[in-house]
């Protein structure tokens, strides 16, 4: 076989796994969805926030929200054709933990009927990470289409959860990405900035690192980030004064919402005998991997602060020393993309932003370099640390072992559910940190 049939056949047979990658992703998402108890758990929150705070009430009173959930949920009672049972089955629980810069992309679909945005919001979610994994793909297919088309097909495979609970996170990586693809390109840059304005906005602690990578990187990527920025305060700034119009203690009342929830019990709380962590949906910012050491805020949040902040200026630096090649500027977004997820409170529906490794992964794959094979596994491994489907096999099967209840094995099982993802998140971060430190100080292979 000719390289150049090869190369085609890889290129099938990566578009085929990403295929069946999309119809699992697909039919187990949608299947999920419509039985589970969780079923757009963190939508119902934004949208009846939004649609608070345009009837002129604080959107960010949860007593005020919930009044509105529960009339809808009357109506739907009288009404089969709302999904009575399924859409309205279970209280408002989950509280408005969202910034005043998502209005402007939950307002539209406030005006609609909660059914009919609820469906619309998936659609637009399953599109975003669809997209976002085809246009990475591209972006890494020019060097190792099968590898790249393996790690992103198990990927979108593995996408269940967000379209289960409606999490922002998956618009957020997805508009993310259609600015990364233009970036890349430099063609257009404009709709790529807009979109990573309008990612900000949804998500700003997914992707606040990033922008800030694209500042630091000088040429285009600055030119585009500020653009971004722009984007984002010409949406954004009117709509906090209009909220704090309506609203003018929703700092105040926020801030008060974050600290309850992440408080030793709360939705929130990153330690080891938190109710609301380990599950499914599971948190994996660092501070659960040291809160096994010890379980006090003030020691692991401080911990992890120094070891994320030190990584993160070591990338900052680094990214400043020299003229950002596009070769070099997959590898530190690669870097930046999984360290973004371990300071701050993050979920595991946030750890699909591992697909922007995935175009670094394929062009070290192509070196044929030991660099290349670690490049793979570290990113593999932590694709699957994250993934939804294997942890619902592995907690399936926790839940139905007769194990002692001694201590012991207690922080056995703690440890099997919180050390995997966090820690393989800091494995990849590290392992593109390093290699990116390598590149710019010009000891190894140089790509174009």
């Amino acid at each position: 076989m000719t390289d150049l049939a090869k190369a085609k056949q890889e290129r099938r047979d990566a578009l085929l796994l990403m295929g069946l990658g999309c119809l699992v992703f697909l039919l187990l998402g949608f299947v999920l969805r419509s039985v589970s108890p969780e079923s757009m758990s963190d939508f119902k929150t934004p949208f009846y926030g939004t649609r608070c705070l345009l009837q002129g009430c604080d959107p960010y009173d949860q007593q005020a929200v919930t009044r509105l959930y529960d009339a809808d949920a009357r109506v739907a009672q009288n009404h089969p054709t709302w999904g009575a049972g399924l859409l309205f089955q279970r209280p408002l629980s989950i509280p408005f933990l969202y910034p005043p810069s998502i209005f402007p992309v939950t307002a539209p679909l406030a005006l609609l009927s909660y059914p009919l945005a609820s469906f619309l919001w998936t659609l637009i979610l399953v599109a975003g990470l669809i997209a976002s994994a085809f246009l990475m793909w591209t972006m890494g297919a020019k060097w190792s289409p099968l590898p790249a088309g393996a790690l992103l097909g198990f990927l979108l495979a593995n996408c269940e959860l967000p379209v289960v609970t409606g999490n922002p996170a998956s618009l957020a990586i997805g508009l993310c990405a259609i600015a990364l693809w233009y970036f890349r390109k430099d063609r257009h840059g404009a709709i790529g900035a807009i979109c990573l304005g309008i990612g900000l906005l949804v998500k700003p602690h997914d992707l606040i690192f990033i922008w800030m990578y694209c500042l630091l990187a000088g040429g285009k990527y600055r030119k585009y980030a500020v653009q971004a920025a722009l984007a984002a305060a010409i949406l954004g700034i009117p709509i906090v004064l209009w909220t704090t119009h309506v609203s003018p203690h929703w700092a105040q009342e926020l801030q008060a919402t974050l600290a309850q929830a992440d408080a030793p019990g709360g939705i929130n709380d990153p330690g080891p005998n938190a109710p609301k962590a380990h599950g499914l949906a599971m948190v994996i910012h660092l501070q659960t991997a040291i809160s096994l050491f010890k379980d006090d805020p003030y020691f692991y949040n401080i911990v992890s602060f120094l070891i994320c902040g030190a990584l993160l200026c070591m990338g900052m630096v680094t990214t400043l020393r020299v003229q950002t090649t596009p070769p070099r500027f997959l590898i530190g977004l690669a870097s930046v993309s999984a360290l973004t997820m371990l300071p701050f409170y993050h979920r595991v529906c946030d750890a699909k932003m591992l697909m922007f490794a995935v175009p670094a992964c394929a062009m070290l794959w192509s070196e044929r370099s030991r660099t290349g094979r670690w490049a793979v596994f570290f990113t593999g491994v932590a694709i699957v640390c994250t993934a939804d489907l294997p942890w619902l096999v592995v907690l399936a099967t926790i839940s139905k072992l007769h194990l002692p209840t001694s201590a012991w094995a207690h922080q056995v099982i703690a440890a099997v559910q919180i050390l995997p993802a966090p820690l393989s998140l800091l494995a990849v971060g590290c392992f593109y940190l390093w290699v990116y430190g390598k590149r710019v100080s010009g000891d190894g292979t140089a790509l174009s």
